[in-house]
């Protein structure tokens, strides 16, 4: 609660400074997103069959992580239980919905709508 009361409190002494501060942050975050080089011990790229699910080949992994993998990769060929995927369905189709609505139970109010008419340059 102290951190938010001295956000706020900063915000209200000098908003244009905080406004500065943030839009400053977030493009320091999405360079290092972009930029961001990896970590050194990640997983080698493979080429995964769409069908299996499965590795096509294992080119470039230590015979020590492979056991780990197959079993990573065990879990995705599984079928998820039937109560899991309704929810999964009902999750979709409410918010999918709610978004293509014009009015969106998600918002409470009728959302903005653009108007489909040219307008000619005069």
């Amino acid at each position: 609660m102290q951190a938010l009361h001295s956000d706020i409190s900063a915000l209200l002494r000098s908003p244009f400074q905080r406004f500065r501060s943030a839009g400053h942050g977030r493009r320091l975050c999405m360079d290092g997103a972009i930029n961001y080089g990896g970590r050194e011990e990640r997983l080698p790229d493979l080429d995964i069959d769409a069908v299996t699910g499965a590795p096509r080949n294992w080119d470039g992994v230590e015979d020590a992580t492979k056991p780990g993998l197959e079993a990573y990769f065990q879990i995705f060929r599984e079928r998820a239980s039937e109560p899991i995927i309704e929810s999964n369905d009902a999750y979709i189709e409410h918010w999918v919905g709610a978004i293509a609505r014009p009015t969106s139970p998600a918002l409470g109010k009728p959302c903005r709508q653009r108007s489909r008419r040219r307008i000619s340059p005069s």
